[in-house]
């Protein structure tokens, strides 16, 4: 239920949940010990100015409420998932007088309290208003562990070696920096990624073998994001040790027409002698889906089509001594999934917002509590909260379409820039900081018009 804030006397009725926030006259976050039954002064609450938007309400009749108006922005969107344990402060644009002030409204009380508060002769409002919302801020909050990562890659890569350098752990025939396990080609069915491969790229199917398996190569860490930007050139980072030594990799050998152990020396990417382009995207439709795709990049990737699938590059590499010897590189397509831990418990309740923001040019950024759409995993205190499809969060928190069409212009306005996050307790209103990390939407990067990428600030 709603109370009045910015006064000395603090709420009584409905009596204070325990550790509800209230903020005085002076500024000052006190918060109620149910234990002790009394107020107290914690420092590591801080109360700050979140959201604020103008309403222009003058001349407007009195029957419309504050998210009814032209240009209204986002903030009533979710406001009752979002805010509806916020503080709140109107203030007249014209004088900049404070109108009225209230906190812990829902969307309804806030629409019945607006409608009374503001200047009116009647029928109409006399004053444009600014409309502010502050939350309180626990201070102590702090991300203890952030993973972004490919989930098609993962699989790939295995488990705990997503950008390691030693080798995977999951199956008897991986190899360092080479190699899926026996799980990835189960999972997938049919023949081979490296049979597949051959025939994108030759039209030719070497049949089964262990040792193809080794020919998909890995980058090795610091090099996994890192896409070759040229159709013919070297490909940074695989310098392998003479005579075989080094890493655990395998190629084709056209001139005996079988797989070998990797010679060593520089490789490149290269065009001559294939029959599809270089590189070759893998995707798959759906998140954990048990099939997959090859496709020239310029077939499925196109706008915002980029957004619509998961996938990793595979580029055909030779070496540059003998060309006869051949293998593939595979590099994942952005990130697609997230997961944060930090050093509250999850059985205190927090819940997860993110927000889809425009830093670098003008766009009203996009909240939304991630929990209500259902787009959380809670994966205990040490793994954290997982977001496991950031195709869907991006599309809710800029209300673009999940179903857009690969024509449709990787520059739209509505597309944020990047997802940020914090957490939320739903019952008291206090919440963390922004975490530093976040989601940066990347553009016109090689072979990926547009994907998501990791950042921090």
């Amino acid at each position: 239920m709603a109370f009045d804030w910015g006064i000395q006397a603090k709420p009584s009725t409905p009596a204070p949940v325990a550790n509800q926030p209230y903020v005085d006259q002076a500024g000052v976050v006190w918060q109620w010990n149910a234990a002790a039954q009394t107020w107290s002064k914690p420092p590591f609450l801080e109360f700050r100015r979140t959201r604020e938007q103008v309403i222009q309400c003058s001349g407007r009749i009195t029957a419309q409420g504050p998210f009814e108006f032209p240009r209204k922005g986002t903030l009533g969107h979710s406001w009752d998932t979002l805010y509806n344990k916020a503080f709140v402060e109107l203030r007249n644009m014209v004088t900049g007088a404070i109108i009225a002030r209230a906190a812990y409204m829902n969307q309804l009380e806030l629409d019945a309290w607006f409608k009374v508060v503001v200047p009116n002769d009647g029928p109409s409002y006399l004053v444009p208003v600014q409309f502010i919302v502050y939350e309180v801020i626990d201070t102590r909050v702090r991300v203890t562990r952030w993973r972004a990562w490919n989930s098609f890659y993962s699989s790939f890569r295995g488990r705990g070696c997503y950008t390691g350098g030693s080798g995977y752990g999951r199956g008897p025939n991986i190899g360092t920096q080479a190699g899926y396990s026996n799980e990835f080609l189960a999972r997938h069915g049919g023949i081979g990624l490296e049979r597949r491969l051959m025939q994108y790229f030759y039209g030719l199917d070497p049949g089964a073998s262990t040792h193809g398996l080794k020919s998909c190569w890995s980058a090795r860490r610091g090099n996994v994001h890192k896409l070759p930007s040229t159709a013919n050139g070297p490909v940074v980072g695989l310098l392998l040790g003479g005579g075989g030594s080094g890493p655990d990799r395998w190629e084709w050998n056209w001139g005996t027409s079988e797989w070998v152990k990797a010679a060593g020396g520089k490789y490149s990417m290269f065009t001559a002698g294939l029959i599809n382009q270089n590189p070759c995207f893998i995707w798959r439709a759906d998140l954990n889906s048990t099939t997959y795709s090859l496709s020239q990049p310029r077939d499925r990737i196109r706008g915002t089509g980029a957004l619509q699938c998961e996938g990793m590059m595979a580029y055909c590499i030779r070496n540059e001594i003998d060309p006869n010897r051949v293998a593939f590189l595979i590099k994942p397509v952005g990130v697609t999934a997230m997961a944060a831990a930090t050093n509250i418990l999850q059985e205190e309740g927090y819940q997860m917002i993110a927000i889809g923001k425009h830093p670098e040019r003008a766009g009203d950024s996009r909240y939304l509590n991630l929990h209500i759409h259902g787009l959380v995993e809670q994966r205990g205190d040490r793994d954290g909260f997982r977001v496991g499809n950031l195709r869907d969060t991006l599309s809710l928190c800029s209300a673009y379409a999940r179903g857009a069409e690969r024509a449709h212009s990787i520059d739209t306005g509505v597309l944020a820039d990047q997802l940020c996050f914090y957490l939320k307790h739903p019952t008291t209103g206090i919440r963390s900081e922004e975490f530093p990390n976040f989601i940066q939407v990347i553009r016109r990067r090689c072979c990926i018009p547009i994907g998501f990428a990791d950042g921090k600030s």
